[in-house]
């Protein structure tokens, strides 16, 4: 896969991610942080996983560093859409370094196992861990 189609699925993401916290801005809190019984209990919580996510892989990616990633309490973090704008372009910031510099390089210079990412993501929808 081309740097440049890697780049074009997180503009996509991205852009995704923006239009759906405008639309939780029109929420009252009190619907946004809601527990709704889904993997992350709120659309709060499951929009900042969705962050921790993007941002623990490419730190990990990047760092090669392996084990806990560092996870916020959200109670206490992001109590407001303001917070977690501020946060959504941190990551977004951070993500949009890396793949400055995966272009520069010319190459995807980092190899991970997507088999084992996608095992990640479908045992976290189902509420339970990795395998």
């Amino acid at each position: 896969m081309a740097i440049v189609d890697i780049r074009a699925l997180f503009e996509y993401n991205w852009y995704c991610r923006r239009k759906f916290l405008e639309s939780m801005a029109k929420l009252p809190w009190e619907k946004v942080v809601e527990d709704r019984g889904a993997s992350f209990g709120s659309v709060r919580n499951i929009f900042l996983h969705s962050l921790e996510a993007e941002q623990g892989w490419l730190r990990h990616l990047v760092h090669r560093k392996e084990g806990k990633w560092q996870s916020r309490d959200y109670e206490k973090s992001f109590k407001d859409i303001e917070a977690m704008k501020e946060y959504m372009i941190e990551v977004e910031a951070e993500s949009r370094a890396y793949l400055a510099e995966l272009k520069k390089s010319g190459q995807l210079n980092k190899e991970f196992s997507l088999g084992k990412n996608i095992r990640h993501a479908d045992a976290r929808c189902r509420g339970g861990d990795t395998p």
